[in-house]
């Protein structure tokens, strides 16, 4: 839960940084953010979970399930972010909601 509030201050500084501007398409955007970062807080969790469940102690379960989800974890992150790099960085002017999205 600790990481829903990190991207949403991420996004605030990202919007201040360049800015951006509010609208639907950015509000979709920070839905899709926000839905990627729950996915991957539920994969991390679930694996650290099932390690306790199979006797490890917290820390060890921790550690290990860290270092074996997170492949996974930065490929979702790093496809999410490849894919939007050319609407953030387009700047014609018939694609404002892209780039916003983006």
């Amino acid at each position: 839960m600790l990481s829903i509030p990190l991207a949403l201050s991420g996004i605030v500084i990202s919007f201040y940084t360049i800015h951006g501007q509010w609208n639907l398409a950015a509000f979709i955007g920070e839905l899709l953010l926000t839905g990627i970062v729950v996915t991957n807080g539920i994969v991390l969790i679930d694996k650290i979970e099932r390690n306790r469940r199979e006797g490890m102690e917290l820390r060890d379960a921790v550690i290990q399930g860290s270092l074996s989800r997170i492949r996974s974890i930065l490929m979702t992150a790093g496809t999410a972010i490849l894919t939007l790099i050319p609407l953030a960085l387009s700047h014609s002017a018939d694609t404002v909601i892209s780039q916003v999205l983006g």
